[in-house]
C-alpha cells in the first residue's frame, strides 16, 4: 500500500497528465480552426481582428470567473502592498505585454506558413528558447528521462524541417506547371512569404517561451496569492488595451483594404464572419485556461513538449483537411508522417516521467 503522501502525489501526477492531454486537444483545435479562418479570408492578418477577439473573449470570461468564484482578487487597490504583491503585479503586466506582442507576431506568421508548418516552427524554436530561458531565469535542470524525451522530439522536428527542401518540387508536381518562368517566379514569391512567416513565428516562439518561464516564476514567488484567473484577467486587460489602440490608429483608417475588401471577396455574410471569429475567441479562451493550469502545475518545459506533440497532430490533420496544390506544405509526406510518430513517442516519454519534484504543486493542491 502507498502512503497518504504517495497517494496524493500519484493523484497530482494523474491530473498533470490529464491537463497535458487537454492542452494538446485544445491547442490542435485552435490551430486547425485558425486555418479555417485563414482560408475563409474575411480579413487580412494585419488587421489583428483575431487578436482583438481573443483578448475580448478572454477578458470577459476571466472577469466572470473572478467575480463569481469564491476567490476574490488577492491584490486589492489598497496601500501598503507587500514586496511579493508588487512583484506579482509587475510580472503580470510584463506577461500581458509579452503575450500581445507574441500573439500579434503569430497572427502575421500563421497565414503565411499554414497550420502544419507553423506548428513545427513554433514548437521547434519554442522548445529551444524555453530550455535556455528556464535555465537562465529559474536555474532549473531536467531529468535524464526528460532530456531523452527532448532529444527524441528534436530529432522528429529536424526530420520534419528537412522535408521543406522538397516543397518546391512537390508544388511543381501537384500543379503540373507548364510555364517554367512563371512557375519559378511564383515559387520564389511563395518561398519569400514562407520565410517571412517563419521569421514571425520564431520571434513569437521566443516571446511565448519567455512568457512561460516568467509565468512559472510568478507562481513560485514566496507569498504570491494570485490564481490563474487573476493573472489571465490582467494579461487580457493589457492585451485588449494594446490591440484596441492598434485598431483605432491603424485598422480603422485602413478598414477598406484590411477588412471590407477581403470580406466582400470572401462572399461570406457579416453574421457568418462574426460567428467565425466569436467561435475562435471561445476556443482560444478554453485553450489559454488549460495552458495556464499546465504552466502553473507542470512548468514551461511541459508546455513546450506538448506543443511539439501538437505539431505532430496538426501535421496529420492538416494533411487530411487542407492539402491543396497551392499549399504543398500542408500535405503529408513520408518524412512528415515519420516525424509525427517520433514526436509523439518523445512527448509520451516526457509526460510519463514522474521524477520531477512536485512539492510546491502538492502544497498548492
Amino acid at each position: 500500500h502507498m502512503s497518504p503522501l504517495e497517494d496524493a502525489t500519484a493523484g497530482i501526477i494523474l491530473k498533470q497528465q490529464v491537463a497535458a492531454g487537454l492542452l494538446l486537444c485544445t491547442g490542435t483545435s485552435v490551430a486547425l480552426y485558425g486555418q479555417v479562418i485563414t482560408n475563409a479570408g474575411t480579413t487580412l492578418p494585419a488587421s489583428q481582428l483575431i487578436a482583438w477577439t481573443k483578448y475580448a473573449f478572454n477578458l470577459c470570461i476571466c472577469s466572470s470567473v473572478v467575480r463569481w468564484s469564491k476567490s476574490p482578487d488577492p491584490l486589492p487597490n489598497k496601500k501598503p502592498r507587500t514586496l511579493a504583491n508588487r512583484q506579482a503585479e509587475l510580472l503580470a503586466a510584463i506577461l500581458g505585454l509579452l503575450d500581445v506582442v507574441s500573439y500579434s507576431l503569430n497572427c502575421l506568421g500563421f497565414p503565411l506558413c499554414g497550420s502544419s508548418l507553423s506548428m513545427v516552427i513554433f514548437a521547434g524554436s519554442g522548445q529551444l528558447f524555453t530550455a535556455i530561458t528556464r535555465s537562465i531565469l529559474l536555474g532549473k535542470r531536467i531529468s535524464s528521462r526528460q532530456t531523452l524525451a527532448v532529444l527524441i522530439v528534436t530529432v522528429g522536428l529536424i526530420l520534419r524541417t528537412t522535408s521543406l527542401a522538397t516543397l518546391s518540387t512537390a508544388a511543381m508536381w501537384l500543379r503540373g506547371a507548364s510555364a517554367e518562368q512563371g512557375s519559378s517566379d511564383s515559387q520564389s514569391e511563395a518561398g519569400q512569404a514562407v520565410a517571412l512567416g517563419a521569421a514571425y513565428l520564431v520571434a513569437s516562439a521566443a516571446g511565448y517561451s519567455l512568457l512561460g518561464v516568467l509565468y512559472e516564476k510568478l507562481f513560485s514567488l514566496p507569498g504570491n496569492t494570485l490564481l490563474h484567473a487573476h493573472v489571465s484577467q490582467r494579461m487580457s486587460t493589457v492585451g485588449l488595451v494594446a490591440v484596441t489602440t492598434y485598431q483605432v490608429l491603424f485598422t480603422w483608417p485602413n478598414r477598406q483594404r484590411l477588412v471590407l475588401d477581403p470580406w466582400k471577396e470572401s462572399g461570406l455574410s457579416w453574421f457568418y464572419a462574426v460567428a467565425l471569429h466569436a467561435l475562435f475567441g471561445c476556443l482560444f479562451t478554453m485553450h489559454s485556461f488549460v495552458q495556464g493550469r499546465v504552466l502553473e502545475r507542470s512548468g514551461a518545459m511541459t508546455v513546450g513538449v506538448v506543443n511539439a506533440a501538437r505539431a505532430a497532430s496538426v501535421t496529420l490533420c492538416s494533411a487530411l483537411f487542407f492539402c491543396q496544390p497551392n499549399s504543398p506544405h500542408q500535405c503529408l509526406t513520408w518524412r512528415s508522417g515519420l516525424s509525427a510518430l517520433i514526436i509523439t513517442l518523445g512527448s509520451a516519454l516526457w509526460v510519463s516521467d514522474s521524477s520531477t519534484p512536485r512539492h510546491r504543486t502538492l502544497k498548492r493542491e
